[in-house]
């Protein structure tokens, strides 16, 4: 993130955030950086996770326990976290459909 930051090179964070205050130290220092944030909400029903999850191999199968309990952790975001954009990902036919956001999901 720092080099981005110091590159002023766009970056994701491709990490798991569900709630406001695991997102608030990336948007601040993003923020203080002048960078534009972007945020993408994606869909999250707890029993398509655990499905998408059983198909996982290995390692990258993720106890059962552990997608309940950041499950139960999940915040929506808002613009007021200090989002310039935010989107709602969906997933139709095996493919991202990518949305505004509208506040609801």
């Amino acid at each position: 993130m720092k080099a981005c930051i110091d590159a002023r090179q766009a970056l994701v964070v491709d990490n798991t955030n569900p709630g406001k205050r695991d997102r608030k130290l990336y948007i601040h220092i993003l923020q203080e950086n002048n960078f534009s944030i972007k945020g993408y909400y994606f869909q999250s029903g707890i029993h398509d996770c655990l499905a998408r999850n059983q198909r996982r191999p290995g390692k990258e199968n993720i106890p059962e326990v552990g997608i309940r309990g950041t499950y139960n952790k999940l915040e929506l975001p808002c613009y007021e976290e200090g989002f310039d954009e935010l989107f709602y990902v969906s997933i139709k036919n095996n493919t991202f459909v990518i949305n505004e956001w509208n506040n609801e999901i």
